[in-house]
């Protein structure tokens, strides 16, 4: 049996190159605020969906599955390169917030999150692809985003463990619903709930 993945991955990848090329652009310019920065992590996880959407169908998937070793060689490293370009964003953030603060500390990277991103694998190669394939999507997002959180929490742990007295602000928008709106407000590290 041919293996399929190098060239989903690169139909996978072409698509992604494609859809991320301008928001790449804005992003080496610079991200000014973590709300742009997760206004991109948003656009990225997008672009990925979808362009795992257009070329994973169970059409080109042997006998309808994304087997383990599929998934492994199309979706980590697409993971990874979500991951890349969102913690770019986010880093270039954490600089900006930084610098309007004061503070000459280099931003810290958050890790790849490699238990979400297997967690992704294992789920979309547990079942015909078909009923499966909404893993690629919602949760594909919130990937990126998760960047963008975990970021801003190493970033605001170190600052506190470095004698700064860091603040979180989460702020509730539109109709979030009444989880969200019972965690805003402003918060000083370390005095920060586990789930902000």
């Amino acid at each position: 049996m041919t293996d399929i993945a190098p060239e989903l991955l690169e139909k996978v990848q072409e698509r992604f190159e494609a859809e991320t090329a301008g928001l790449r652009e804005e992003i080496k310019s610079g991200v000014k605020s973590y709300e742009e920065a997760y206004d991109y992590a948003i656009k990225v996880g997008e672009a990925l969906s979808r362009s795992f959407g257009v070329n994973i169908t169970p059409e080109v998937l042997p006998d309808g599955m994304m087997y383990y070793n599929i998934a492994d060689k199309v979706v980590r490293p697409m993971l990874m390169t979500e991951y890349n370009l969102t913690s770019e964003a986010a880093v270039s953030a954490q600089r900006s917030v930084n610098k309007a603060a004061g503070i000459g500390i280099r931003p810290l990277k958050a890790e790849f999150d490699a238990e979400r991103a297997q967690g992704i694998i294992d789920r979309v190669s547990s079942q015909p692809f078909e009923e499966i394939k909404w893993i690629l999507n919602e949760p594909v997002k919130t990937f990126s985003k998760n960047v963008v959180d975990q970021t801003i929490k190493k970033n605001v742990e170190f600052q506190g463990k470095s004698g700064l007295s860091p603040k979180i602000r989460r702020t509730a928008l539109g109709d979030a619903c009444e989880w969200c709106q019972a965690v805003a407000g402003t918060y000083s590290y370390p005095n920060v709930p586990e789930d902000v």
